[in-house]
């Protein structure tokens, strides 16, 4: 990579959010590797967060549903979100490392749609909320690359709208569905943004 080769592609500029092939392996190095770096307080911070409402369904839920969701919480996300703390201190190149920070945001996201079918089977109904909160992880603060964090996020959406489905939606909630769907398309729209951004930073 050098300065030339830099002008060129700032002047042709990247609508498809990639470089030219000369520079896309490079600029994928150095993303990747701040990834890495970014995942460990990130890690950590989400690990705080799930070990929190797990005390709030402790506190707050009936202890049926409490014992069932506190061990998807705590036998299931938070160990993976452990493993990509521990993951990001080891010795695993940089891709390698990203397609699992993105299997782990898979797992977590569709952690809380079984929380929520959890509850809404027991006639208890969570707020969808917390997909929210998982979509703006996914798309602003864990930095994932933008066209694995979107499909990762139809996935999870597409899951907790037939979690929804089978356990009996209402006219009232479907109109919740598409308040959520507009949330998605502007998380989507802002992580587009984001990443446009950060490929615009790197030809400066």
């Amino acid at each position: 990579m050098n300065i030339e080769q830099l002008r060129e592609q700032r002047s042709s500029g990247f609508r498809r959010l990639r470089f030219e092939p000369e520079l896309e392996h490079h600029y994928r190095e150095i993303r990747n590797q701040g990834i890495r770096e970014r995942a460990r307080p990130v890690s950590a911070a989400a690990l705080l967060l799930f070990l929190v409402y797990a005390v709030l369904d402790a506190l707050m839920l009936p202890p049926s549903i409490a014992r069932e969701t506190m061990s998807v919480r705590l036998l299931i996300t938070c160990p993976v979100i452990a493993a990509v703390w521990w993951l990001s201190w080891r010795n695993i190149s940089a891709n390698t490392f990203v397609r699992l920070y993105g299997i782990a945001y898979l797992i977590g996201g569709l952690s809380v749609v079984v929380i929520i079918g959890i509850a809404r089977v027991a006639d208890h109904p969570l707020p969808y909320e917390g997909i929210l909160l998982m979509l703006m992880f996914g798309y602003f603060v864990m930095g994932i690359p933008f066209r694995t964090v979107s499909i990762l996020s139809i996935i999870v959406i597409a899951s907790y709208l037939a979690v929804e489905a089978a356990t009996g939606m209402s006219t009232t909630q479907a109109s919740g569905q598409w308040f959520l769907y507009c949330h998605c398309e502007y998380y989507r729209y802002g992580g587009l943004l984001a990443q446009r951004a950060s490929t615009a930073c790197t030809l400066s």
